[in-house]
């Protein structure tokens, strides 16, 4: 069963864990010299300064190499089975003590139909928020964009990169499963960013996985959920087609004066490194020098998201692409490898699917998740609910009240009442606070100030005159 929100199985002995970290393994300070040799001039490593700490501050600075190792137990494995489990002591993390967590280490598969080792964590939530005389109703989270390399896990960061997004399903009494994806954590092969397909490999696999590991815990329904490079992969602001997602904001954004204004623009070399994970020999033909140099810096770094999305601030547009070059459109890497992983490209899906996008999104655009629910209408129900005026990370926490509802009405069996349909929801409908989920217990969802505020600062150069203040919000 699938959410679809542009918001779009041998039990192991388990073990408690948290020594054994190892140094920083991503974000490196690698000094001024490798950095203009690489093009990062004065104002990108003034830039990386903060972009740095604060991808550091969500993926944390230790790394448990010994835990995200591959396990000799790999090479005889099939997909879904599971090879390690751990469990946390959540006084270590940043989540509420009383929700049970575990990492975990299975077997999925890659993009080139290959067994690869995957990570991921597993939540189960307080007794209090369930009938502890059922079995657990298992969710299945997808993140968002964290980054290209294996040290950008979320399962190794200290509020498992998104409690605040995945928390409300651990309040109403939900089993939560995040997988970290191929890559990201083990280094047993690169994350081919955005090959969506690949990654629902890694969010079924992961659910076969802790059934495994629990056999008599799970019901058998299970339900997935995503946002951003998740929601394409299940498919909350769905990133579902990666031609779309270039060839938009090369027609459209790059031309307005206003460009810098729209994360959509800083996404371009985390899109051109994702296609050179899957193919290898990929040449960028329409990213200019100066982005393929600072793509060079970001691997050698290990930078993850807001590091290698900073990377492009103080780029003019011909030093981001070729000026009157190549095109994505004309892209034959790029066609090939959306027409293998993009979502939305006219398959049935078995079950209803709710797609939540903001109206003012910059990184994912309404009109390419429009186009997008367009195309996928055609074999199946899909009700496309817009937010006007909220954001592509404040979706999530907008739309909780109306994903967890559809998320309750699945389990509860209730019929699917709507047929495809696109909907702008009415934020200042007094029917909204009538919601029948109850919302007492759902923690606040809120970004913290050093996030939300260098999010809306962050085209602006980190401007001084920024509305909330704190470490992060000083310019550089």
């Amino acid at each position: 069963m699938h959410l679809y929100s542009a918001l779009a199985v041998v039990l192991v002995a388990v073990k408690s864990s948290l020594a054994g970290f190892s140094d920083q393994v991503t974000n490196f300070d690698l000094g001024p010299v490798f950095a203009f040799r690489h093009g990062c001039n004065i104002t990108c490593q003034l830039l990386l300064e903060v972009t740095n700490r604060l991808d550091l501050e969500f993926v944390g600075k230790f790394f448990d190499e010994g835990f995200y190792a591959t396990a000799p137990e790999f090479t005889s494995s099939s997909p879904g089975d599971i090879l390690k489990i751990e469990s946390f002591d959540a006084s270590n993390l940043e989540i509420p003590t009383s929700i049970k967590t575990y990492r975990f280490q299975y077997t999925s598969i890659d993009v080139n139909g290959s067994l690869a080792p995957s990570t991921g964590f597993l939540a189960l939530p307080a007794p209090n928020s369930y009938d502890t005389r059922s079995k657990l109703k298992l969710i299945a989270w997808a993140h968002g964009t964290t980054g290209l390399h294996c040290g950008c896990v979320p399962s190794s960061a200290r509020k498992l990169w998104g409690y605040d997004s995945w928390g409300p399903l651990s309040d109403q009494g939900y089993a939560v499963v995040g997988t970290d994806y191929v890559g990201l954590g083990n280094n047993y092969t690169s994350h081919k960013y955005l090959s969506l397909a690949a990654h629902a490999n890694d969010i079924y696999y992961s659910v076969m996985a802790v059934r495994k590991a629990f056999p008599d815990l799970f019901t058998v329904k299970w339900l997935s959920i995503g946002h951003s490079q998740g929601g394409g992969t299940v498919a909350i602001a769905p990133a579902v087609n990666a031609l779309d997602l270039a060839t938009t904001p090369y027609d459209k954004i790059l031309p307005l004066p206003i460009s810098d204004d729209y994360f959509a623009k800083a996404e371009t070399p985390l899109l051109l490194m994702g296609i050179q994970a899957a193919f290898p020999s990929y040449g960028m033909p329409w990213a200019a020098r100066a982005l393929k140099e600072r793509i060079q810096y970001a691997s050698a770094a290990q930078s993850c998201l807001f590091a290698t999305a900073g990377l492009t601030l103080d780029l003019t547009d011909e030093q981001l692409v070729v000026a009157g070059g190549a095109h994505p459109k004309d892209d034959d890497t790029l066609k090939e490898w959306t027409r293998q992983q993009a979502a939305a490209q006219g398959a049935l899906s078995s079950m209803p699917i709710l797609v939540i996008q903001g109206l003012s999104d910059t990184a994912i655009l309404p009109e390419c998740t429009r186009r997008a629910y367009e195309n996928a209408t055609r074999f199946s129900r899909i009700r496309l609910q817009e937010y006007p005026g909220v954001g592509h990370f404040e979706i999530v926490s907008a739309s909780t009240p109306a994903w967890l509802e559809f998320v309750r009405d699945r389990f509860s069996g209730y019929p699917t009442s709507f047929e495809s349909s696109r909907h702008v929801v009415d934020l200042d409908d007094p029917t909204l606070a009538g919601t029948s989920i109850d919302m007492s217990g759902i923690s606040a969802q809120r970004m913290p100030c050093a996030r939300d505020c260098y999010l809306r600062n962050f085209f602006g150069k980190m401007r001084s005159d920024t509305a909330c203040v704190g470490e992060w919000c000083s310019p550089a």
